[in-house]
């Protein structure tokens, strides 16, 4: 079991800083037997979704409380995503700005689901305790158009 404390809020992976940033304690978390508790005392801001995948325990990302501790996906990224036995408990922490776009459509095909803007399970375990989610979205992509009506789209 370790406890391993975030002490960079940027989304940098950089093994030399002697600092530790959310997406390196995960990789730690996951790569390391048993129960791990990741401590944040500060918003972590993504570049990129954290995803959480299959592990040897729980993943726990314990904050200080919702207004100062948590995840940001500014605007332009979903925050995390865990699928495949992945499981993890956040608590007393907040979800912040995320945001999930679906994938265009294509011909006459529609869009693509855009899911989980701070969220997306997918086969995993997840535990929330004391968790804000604060203006996170998730948007459909948009639907594709069909050469032989002359890229209309078919609603008229």
């Amino acid at each position: 079991m370790a406890i391993l404390t975030v002490t960079r809020f940027d989304d940098v992976v950089d093994p030399n800083d002697g600092q530790l940033s959310l997406r390196e304690a995960v990789t730690q978390a996951i790569n390391s037997f048993g129960d791990d508790t990741i401590n944040l005392n500060g918003i972590a801001q993504l570049n990129q979704s954290i995803v959480i995948t299959a592990n040897s325990g729980r993943i726990t990302f314990q904050g200080n409380g919702a207004n100062t501790s948590g995840f940001s996906g500014q605007n332009r990224t979903q925050i995390i995503t865990v699928h495949h036995q992945g499981t993890a408990t956040f608590s007393n922490l907040g979800f912040y700005n995320g945001y999930a776009y679906g994938g265009d459509g294509q011909k006459s095909g529609g869009g693509g689901l855009g899911a989980g803007g701070a969220l997306f399970i997918n086969r995993g375990d997840v535990t929330v305790d004391r968790v804000s989610f604060v203006a996170n979205r998730a948007v459909g992509g948009n639907g594709g158009f069909n050469l032989q009506d002359g890229g209309r789209g078919g609603n008229e």
